[in-house]
């Protein structure tokens, strides 16, 4: 693309069909060319003109005012590997101009369509979905627009290596995520869904759990349920339901989800029951993404898969960072140190007791060694 300074002709404020590769907006980005549109609005992928980076740049039209900037900065409190990262937002020329991270690679809609993955690369996927749900719905954030389009596969998140039997194999990229979730632009954070309850509902029908056709909240359950519906089309090429419109009315009919063992019955066991119960009409019954996580964790083991490196890297951090505080009598057994002591006060007699156990033989060594002297 030409690095020369923008023509004042392409600084103009532009209409919404009139936006054009080369055209800059918010005078820093010159757009590309067009990544995909939406009913929410159209992105482009645009040049970074002040840090020389590739950017997504989506398009909102300005109907929803400050609730869409409030959207936008909810979406920006997240950072984690397996969500694309907010840049930025601003309210310029008739839209709201979200910038996010560029995901060179491909929709989970494409990859599924072109059968690209295998059935690992599709439970390690699934993994890396649930990692990304968690860590919204522990900031407060629903997405509400969990689908396939949503989802992006970076390009070098996998490669095929030949095995010594002639088989193929699938080794994960060390630093690439196998999957990253986008498009946070509809996310509400949860203490808004009242508002949102008030007003009409946004999403993606096919993907929309039924609670929510009848009034209900979309929180947390909605998302595993879009999620579980995702891994069934993942898993078989195609929506339980089969073509698009009839999707959508299986959905209005809140019609149940099949199970997807009939058509997959390869798959482990705890795999095929977690989507399955994902799906559950019942909010209530589906378990949890967390629960949904470890069944597909255990799908990657008992096939001999090790877990994706990113993955396994945030795994160990999200532990030591929930890791509960070491009890206060270990912390007396290891006598004085940084420990506070305020929690020690009043409870001398029961830290003595506990020393004198600790220094004590125990009985079953004394009688071992009585045993071997003779």
């Amino acid at each position: 693309m030409d690095d020369a300074a923008p023509t004042a002709a392409r600084l103009r404020p532009l209409a919404g069909g009139d936006r054009r590769p080369g055209d800059v907006v918010l005078g820093r980005y010159a757009l590309v060319r067009i990544l995909g549109r939406g009913g929410a609005g159209t992105v482009w992928m645009a040049e970074d003109r002040n840090l020389g980076r590739l950017v997504a740049l989506k398009c909102l039209p300005n109907d929803g005012g400050d609730r869409a900037l409030g959207e936008g900065r909810a979406a920006a409190r997240l950072g984690h590997p397996t969500v694309v990262t907010t840049y930025g937002l601003a309210s310029a020329e008739g839209c709201t101009w979200l910038v996010t991270e560029f995901v060179a690679g491909d929709t989970l809609r494409r990859t599924i369509r072109d059968d690209t993955h295998t059935d690992d690369e599709l439970l390690q996927i699934g993994v890396a979905l649930c990692v990304a749900l968690r860590h919204a719905h522990d900031h407060g954030i629903v997405h509400r627009d969990v689908t396939p389009r949503n989802v992006l596969v970076p390009a070098d998140a996998f490669a095929r290596v030949d095995r010594r039997d002639g088989g193929r194999a699938t080794t994960s990229h060390p630093h690439v995520p196998p999957a990253k979730l986008a498009d946070f632009g509809i996310a509400r954070p949860t203490e808004l869904e009242e508002e949102t309850r008030k007003g009409r509902i946004v999403g993606t029908l096919s993907y929309m759990a039924p609670e929510r056709l009848t009034g209900g909240q979309g929180d947390e359950s909605g998302d595993l349920w879009a999620l579980g519906v995702i891994l069934h089309e993942a898993f078989v090429g195609e929506h339980p339901a089969g073509r698009p419109e009839r999707a959508d009315a299986l959905v209005r009919s809140h019609a149940h989800i099949p199970s997807l063992r009939p058509r997959r019955p390869d798959l482990p066991d705890v795999v095929l029951d977690a989507i399955d119960r994902a799906v559950a009409e019942d909010p209530g019954s589906r378990g949890s993404v967390l629960d949904l996580e470890r069944a597909l964790r255990s799908g990657l083991a008992s096939r001999d898969v090790a877990l994706s490196p990113v993955l396994r890297e945030q795994s160990t951090r999200d532990a030591v960072a929930v890791q509960p505080p070491e009890p206060w009598w270990r912390r007396a057994l290891a006598g004085p140190g940084p420990a506070p002591r305020s929690p020690l006060v009043g409870r001398e007699t029961a830290i003595g007791r506990l020393r004198r156990a600790a220094a004590a033989p125990a009985p079953a060594a004394h009688g071992i060694a009585r045993s071997a002297g003779g």
